[in-house]
């Protein structure tokens, strides 16, 4: 007899990690840039936003959480406070993209899903991709740095 365990990951978040990761999505929107454009949206001081992200007690209240959901409606306060549901509230369309819906948080259209794990993912790649970026372009501006000093003598 054969047992097959699959790998089960446990989500040990915090509520900081909740509204960090609803603010990156934010940000990857292009609903909000900056921390400091976060504050201006919900009318909070700079470092109160910080000191909330940070899970500063004093700052991560109730009230601060329900007007960051009640801002940007789309996202789940049940999610945020207690790790329940989806980050996306049901039925949230996201975007501009036509033929597409979201259900949870999980994003479809064109008969492609995407989860909140795999977003994760592509979240990862981009930066890996974004760092490749810098690291050609720095080649490259030291290979031109070695054809000028070539052509030069």
């Amino acid at each position: 007899m054969q047992i097959k365990f699959t790998h089960i990951q446990l989500s040990m978040q915090t509520i900081e990690d909740r509204l960090k990761k609803a603010f990156t999505y934010l940000k990857l929107e292009g609903v909000v840039t900056t921390q400091e454009d976060l504050s201006e949206k919900l009318g909070y001081d700079k470092a109160t936003i910080s000191q909330a992200f940070n899970g500063s007690k004093k700052h991560l209240t109730n009230h601060f959480i329900s007007n960051f959901c009640k801002k940007f409606a789309q996202i789940s306060e049940d999610w945020i406070t207690e790790g329940k549901g989806d980050m996306i509230k049901n039925n949230q369309q996201i975007g501009n993209i036509s033929n597409s819906a979201v259900i949870g948080a999980n994003v479809s259209g064109n008969g492609n899903r995407i989860t909140p794990n795999e977003f994760e993912e592509m979240i990862k790649l981009q930066k890996g991709y974004q760092d490749l970026l810098k690291k050609k372009d720095e080649h490259i501006s030291e290979l031109l740095r070695v054809i000028s000093k070539l052509t030069n003598k």
